[in-house]
């Protein structure tokens, strides 16, 4: 009990279990507990008031935050789709290109083949003629034709083998172009995935509680892209493929009107 009693000591009063105090005395030590208990409520009523003001602030200020975070994640995630759909329809033109070109390609082919009969005709028709003897061996009107038509022939399998070569090329271009943009729209895609499941990662989704933030993911790796680094480098790659798509409608009629 007496280490019990001394923590309601009043200061400048003696204690003793044998020491007898007036009524005085005991009214003057109540009325200062009263005051000190009085005092060190205010106090945490202080604090308590004072506690939920920096609650209410914090609340305040982290929504604002997180406002601002998810309007920025909403923007990039509409960002990324918005190249990735565009890489996607550049994609299917230079898809649609290539197959074209190997459908012109298979045709040119075919009517390089159909030149060789007709060459190979016109040259056993020479061996023949050459073996004609005295004056028959003549630079006859049918040695004219055939000669004249031999070298068409010869002109045409020439246009026809160039021009093949020119489709293969042309093809090259546009698989490479095709290529750049599959990996950049396979990995804007992953990029989009990301950013969604980034931005569900709130307080309010239970499984985001599991999460331990590490400071060092705060810091960019130095091959990050700036965006307008990242903005560059995509438009560059679907400008560069558009041009090849327009090489190859350029290309196409061309072949076929000189078919």
């Amino acid at each position: 009990m007496a280490t019990s009693a001394s923590k309601f000591r009043t200061p400048g009063f003696p204690h003793s279990k044998f020491l007898q105090h007036s009524d005085h005395d005991w009214k003057f030590n109540n009325t200062y507990q009263y005051n000190l208990a009085d005092s060190d409520c205010s106090k945490s009523e202080s604090v308590v008031v004072e506690s939920e003001r920096l609650c209410q602030e914090t609340q305040e200020r982290t929504e604002k935050y997180k406002t601002q975070v998810e309007r920025k994640f909403d923007q990039r995630i509409a960002d990324v789709d918005y190249w990735r759909q565009e890489g996607d329809k550049c994609i299917a033109k230079l898809q649609d290109c290539l197959d074209k070109l190997a459908h012109l390609k298979t045709r040119l082919k075919k009517a390089l083949e159909n030149c060789k009969e007709p060459i190979l005709a016109c040259k056993k028709a020479m061996m023949e003629r050459d073996k004609r003897l005295g004056v028959d061996m003549v630079q006859d009107k049918p040695q004219m034709e055939i000669q004249k038509y031999q070298v068409f022939l010869e002109d045409i399998f020439t246009i026809l083998d160039k021009t093949i070569q020119e489709v293969e090329d042309q093809m090259i271009s546009d698989r490479a172009a095709k290529q750049r943009l599959l990996r950049d729209v396979t990995d804007k895609q992953a990029a989009l995935e990301i950013d969604t499941h980034a931005s569900s990662c709130r307080p309010e989704n239970l499984a985001s509680k599991a999460f331990k933030f590490d400071p060092q993911l705060m810091i960019p790796e130095n091959s990050s892209l700036t965006l307008a680094d990242w903005e560059r480098t995509t438009r560059h790659n679907i400008e560069k493929a558009e041009r090849e798509v327009k090489n190859s409608w350029d290309f196409i009629p061309r072949v076929e009107v000189s078919g």
